[in-house]
């Protein structure tokens, strides 16, 4: 399943608007948007993770698992609503919330797209996704409550603007084709 020169987008969720149904007849990707699909989603979650654990007994044991992860072939799971998506787990949400840390420890990229007020949860799988050590902060930074930063003063926020922030340090950057 080695790909190169872009991000082989395997798992993605999509919000109740469905802005992401294009990609569900997609051959690389496991498309969920109901409960149904959410279980289809587990078990190839499940599987990926479980393939690259045997990939790495096999063949990475000389370096850590983090490096060895860096060879294979970059993998992430896109959900672009993080309520939505924990609604969707609730007929699965023990695994999950077993699994979600094992996908980030074998080299799964997980991104989240949530809107400032959301993730208020107290679930284990809003905690697992409101961890983040990274990530791009659109708006003003104070209105969202994930990661801990503040604007620059004076700032207004701008369509074409953002902050990129990774374990406590921010940037602003521009966003393309805004």
């Amino acid at each position: 399943m080695q790909k190169e020169n872009y991000i082989d987008y395997f798992k993605e969720d999509d919000s109740r608007g469905e802005d992401l149904q294009d990609c569900e007849n997609d051959a690389e990707t496991v498309y969920c948007g109901s409960e149904a699909q959410m279980m289809n989603f587990y078990e190839a979650l499940k599987a990926e993770v479980e393939q690259r654990k045997q990939s790495y007994e096999a063949d990475g044991q000389n370096m850590r698992l983090k490096e060895y992860c860096k060879t294979l072939a970059p993998m992430a799971v896109l959900i672009e609503d993080g309520d939505y998506f924990i609604d969707l787990c609730k007929g699965c949400k023990k695994e999950m919330e077993a699994l979600i840390p094992q996908v980030l420890e074998y080299g799964i990229t997980i991104v989240v797209a949530t809107l400032p007020g959301k993730l208020r949860g107290f679930d284990d799988i809003t905690k697992l996704l409101k961890e983040s050590q990274s990530g791009v902060v659109l708006g003003q930074p104070e209105d969202q409550s994930i990661l801990r930063m503040s604007a620059p003063r004076r700032y207004k926020a701008q369509v074409d603007i953002g902050f990129w922030y990774q374990r406590g340090d921010f940037k602003q950057i521009k966003i393309p084709l805004v």
